[in-house]
């Protein structure tokens, strides 16, 4: 019981810093009609309610992708259709994101203003990330990949301000620096990093995925602040121009006919394919809700440090033993978001 009354308390802790790093009451002239509609949430209970939605659904949508990726049919042969499996996850997403809609009452009243050019730059980017940051893995270590994404808030932030000209300050540059360098240094701290079997090509390909990363998130920032589109809109709408693409993908490839062929070999397979495309559906409704309250940053934080809190908590619960340098990394992180709380409580003192 006492391991539960800690770990406990480090989950309440965490959902506590995770609010107070980000929550910023925004004015409600500059609301969303989605927005106004949650006006009566305080930003405390929306941004735990997301981070919990996001933290969830993406730690079962992980085991369930290894799961798939895992799997041995009847000779042995293991599922390799990446493209075919993401064309069916965004197709799921889409029929989610137009159920919300339809729930909602948004199709006659939700339509946006927003440049299809944006919109198509989003889902392209979008699948181009996952798809350059799968590949990668056949190039470079686990570690590596894991590593480089660690790194994703440094691109979003950029992203922001190239795309966007979002202002940053010192302190907000600051605490995104010590976070990244903390999970950078727990990571590396908690696995060997080789350079072996880490080549150029592969590495170029994490490059690419960060690069898309950045503008996916300055270009969604964009078009949530300019035209206020609702979260199941653009969840809609990222989904269905990733669909486009994705067609295209699986046709020219020819990952469409094996993962079909693949599946109806396998029919025990695609109930594990559904399951799996239904948790992405229900993390992309936390994560659009994310951005359509916030913004991609917070969004990149939340993403990025899911993972690091997991495995702190699994030290707190089940006794696991982190080493003098995954403690300095920790530390570090802590910094980084202590350093976003002072900055945030100034500005509420000051306003």
């Amino acid at each position: 019981w006492m391991a539960a009354f800690v770990g406990g308390a480090v989950v309440a802790l965490v959902m506590y810093v995770d609010y107070m790093f980000f929550a910023a009451r925004r004015a409600a002239k500059n609301r969303s009609p989605e927005q106004q509609l949650a006006a009566a949430w305080p930003d405390e209970v929306k941004l735990l309610f997301a981070a919990a939605g996001i933290y969830g659904c993406y730690l079962t949508y992980g085991v369930l992708q290894e799961d798939i990726f895992r799997y041995k049919g009847k000779d042995g042969a293991q599922f390799r259709s990446t493209l075919f499996l993401l064309f069916v996850q965004c197709c799921v997403n889409s029929i989610a994101a137009a159920g919300v809609m339809m729930w909602k009452g948004e199709f006659n009243k939700a339509t946006s203003n927003a440049p299809t050019r944006s919109l198509a730059t989003i889902g392209l980017t979008y699948i181009g990330a996952m798809l350059a940051s799968n590949e990668s893995l056949k190039y470079v270590s686990y570690p590596t990949q894991a590593l480089a994404k660690s790194c994703k808030m440094v691109p979003v932030m950029l992203g922001g301000a190239i795309i966007r000209g979002t202002k940053y300050s010192y302190q907000q540059i600051a605490a995104v620096l010590l976070i990244t360098a903390g999970i950078t240094v727990f990571r590396l701290a908690g696995k060997s990093l080789s350079n072996e079997g880490n080549s150029v090509y592969g590495l170029g390909l994490l490059l690419l995925s960060l690069v898309c990363d950045g503008i996916t998130g300055g270009t969604q920032d964009e078009v949530q602040k300019k035209f206020k589109p609702t979260s199941s809109f653009m969840m809609l709408a990222n989904n269905t121009w990733a669909m486009f693409f994705l067609f295209f993908g699986v046709l020219f490839t020819g990952d469409a006919f094996a993962g079909v062929s693949y599946c109806m070999a396998e029919p025990s397979i695609i109930g594990k394919i559904a399951l799996f495309s239904v948790t992405s559906a229900m993390g992309q409704v936390f994560i659009f809700y994310t951005i359509a309250n916030f913004d991609a940053l917070v969004l990149a934080t939340l993403t990025t440090t899911r993972k690091f809190f997991t495995i702190l908590l699994s030290v707190v619960i089940f006794g696991n033993k982190l080493k003098g340098p995954q403690w300095a990394g920790v530390a570090l992180v802590f910094a980084g978001l202590t350093l976003e709380i002072a900055h945030k409580q100034a500005k509420k003192r000051a306003a």
